[in-house]
Formats: C-alpha cells, structure tokens, sequence
C-alpha cells in the first residue's frame, strides 16, 4: 500500500483559506496597531473601515485561531515535501537554509524592538507594581507613543472627561505650558521643548487634578498630584498665538516635517510666516504657502528630505540674524 498524497484540490483549497485569512490578521492587526489603547478608542468612537476596536479584537482572535487549524492542517498534508525539499537544500548548500533563517528571526527581533520604540516601552521591560494606601484615591492615566502622534489635547480631554479649556489652563498653571484643543501631542511636544516622558508626566498630573484624585498612575509608576514639579526649562517655546523669545538655535525634526505647517514652524521660531515664505522662494527656488504643510511642500517641489530640513534651517537663521 502506497503512501497517501493529497490531492490538488485539497491543497489549493487550504492555500485559498489560508491566504483569506492571513490577509483579515493582517488587516486587523493594521486596524489595533492604529487604534488609541482602552477607553479612548470608544470615547471618540473609533472606526477603522467602518468598524470599531471591539469588531477588529474579535476577529483578530477568531482568524488567529483559524490560522492556527489551517496552519496545522498545512504541516500535516505538506510535512513530507517540506522535509524533502530541505533535505535538497542542505545537499546542494547549507548556507542557504540556515541564512534564511538568521534573516527570519533578525526580522522577529527588529520587528519587536521596532513596536516597543513606538509605543514607549522600557528597554528593560521591567514594570512597577503599585501598591497605595486604601485612602489615597488613584487614577491611571495610559498615554502610549501611538496617540501622542495622533491625539489633540481635545481627543485627550473626551478621553478621560474633563473641559479642554480646564485643561489648557491647568497645564500653564502647573507645568508653564501654553496648548491650544485642536494641537497634537506630538506638537505639544516640540512646542514646548520637553521629553516625552516629562509631557506624559504633566498630563497625567493635570488630568488628575481635574478629576480630583490623589495619585495618577504613569508607565505603572505613582505620582502624588499635589507635590508634583516638572522638569522644564525655564523659557518653553509656545506654539500658540503669543510670540516666544527669539533663538539662534534652529532644529527641524523629521516629525515636524510630518506635522508643521510653513507658519507653524514661523511662530515657533518667532519669524514672518510672508518672509520665509518669500526667502525660500527667491533663494531656493522652493514654493510654498504659509498653511502648507511641510510634507506637502517637500512633495509639490519634489524635493530630498534631508536636503529641504537644511535649507528650511538655514533660511530661518537668516531671517532671524543668526548667521553673519
């Protein structure tokens, strides 16, 4: 009795499935990677494709596990040819085999270090477990990388219930800053020249105070509202209306590149949106207007990144005296 082979059918069918599948995980898993973390996501009722986080968990959990039959099945049906191809390759060279798999598992590894980068997490991936009294009220504020790229100060406040202008007023009052609702995070950020961690910090803080609480839970570490003093530096630059203190110093990010616009980038660092506008385009033969995103002005001028974040630096130097 001969040894027992699928038949075509079988295998192109369980290609078909699997294909079906692996294209809903990867779209899915798109869906959660974009979606802001717990409540936030039904606060501001999130959708992706017209479908909320809750629909995208459930089937990313249901065609997960449907992977895992189809895979199964695939093993069983296909075990023999896959050893027998294998057994080819290290004949013919061994390297071959074992660099794809170096390839694979270097890809595992940077994927993942990749996802921790963008969402904050330590490097050391330790966590802190918060014990508190029984009378000490507590709030955790969870603010991953994710949303402060994404989020305005509004997002935040719908997030966790509480007036965006309380909010805007309490972060000058306490931490010295000065935000408008409709500014990102990531903004916010830049805008007031403080590391992402001391940004969390505040917010939580402020939210807190808002909501009357005693301690705000960041990243699993407490922190006591009342006796809470950020680190800043003592003239922040403000993004909104009022003018900050001039500066030699002139930095253009690659993530401003991706959210300034032309005059955003002007009032940060207190230069005429009409006169850098007309500079880049008398001396670098860049056209631009003073809303225009700066992705969008890289794009319509078909310029190089890199090279467009120097001349932009430059042109802001001159206009602020800073060259001789």
């Amino acid at each position: 009795m001969g040894r027992w082979t699928a038949p075509a059918w079988l295998r192109g069918s369980i290609d078909l499935l699997l294909t079906i599948v692996f294209v809903l995980l990867a779209v899915s898993g798109i869906a959660l990677y974009l979606a802001p973390s717990g409540r936030i996501a039904e606060t501001l009722g999130w959708t992706f494709l017209g479908l909320s986080k809750e629909t995208w968990t459930e089937v990313h959990t249901y065609m997960g596990f449907a992977m895992i039959g189809l895979v199964s099945v695939h093993l069983v049906v296909g075990f023999r040819s896959m050893l027998t191809m294998l057994r080819s390759a290290l004949k013919k060279a061994k390297w071959k085999p074992i660099a794809a798999t170096a390839v694979m598992l270097l890809t595992l590894a940077g994927g993942f270090r990749v996802y921790a980068t963008y969402y904050g997490e330590s490097e050391d991936g330790e966590t802190l477990t918060v014990k508190l009294p029984s009378n000490v009220s507590s709030l955790t504020v969870d603010i991953s990388g994710a949303e402060i790229k994404s989020l305005t100060l509004d997002d935040l406040a719908k997030a966790y219930d509480v007036p965006v202008t309380s909010l805007e007023e309490e972060l000058k009052v306490t931490c010295n800053i000065t935000a408008q609702s409709n500014e990102t995070l990531e903004n916010l950020e830049y805008s007031a020249g403080i590391d992402r961690e001391t940004l969390k910090e505040c917010l939580a803080v402020v939210i807190g105070k808002l909501k009357g609480v005693d301690v705000v839970v960041v990243d699993d570490t407490p922190i006591y509202v009342s006796s809470y003093k950020p680190t800043l530096s003592e003239t922040p630059i403000s993004n909104s209306t009022e003018t900050p203190e001039a500066t030699t110093e002139v930095e253009i990010t690659g993530s401003m590149l991706k959210s300034y616009t032309l005059e955003q980038v002007a009032k940060l660092y207190n230069v005429s949106p009409e006169d850098l506008v007309s500079l880049l385009r008398s001396e670098y033969d860049i056209n631009a207007q003073p809303d225009e995103p700066l992705d969008e002005i890289i794009t319509n001028n078909d310029l190089d990144r890199e090279k467009f974040k120097e001349e932009l630096t430059e042109a802001i130097k001159k206009l602020k005296g800073g060259e001789s």
